[in-house]
């Protein structure tokens, strides 16, 4: 049985990822709605991962545009 995991601080809230900025976060959403004009809804359903995975491929697009 896996371990349970303590409470959360006060103020904080439970989901997502733990530790994970906010302001990063919302650095990564931006950039993403600007470049592939999905909705916030849109973007807040995708998990970490493939957030990170989007941002990857246009970033990549972005540079290799500039170079």
């Amino acid at each position: 049985m896996p371990a349970v995991r303590p409470p959360l601080p006060p103020g904080a809230c439970a989901g997502g990822i733990r530790g994970y900025p906010l302001n990063r976060v919302t650095r990564e959403v931006a950039m993403l709605a600007r470049h592939v004009h999905w909705t916030h809804q849109e973007l807040m359903e995708l998990d970490h991962a493939e957030r990170r995975r989007w941002l990857r491929a246009v970033v990549a697009q972005l540079n290799e545009e500039a170079a």
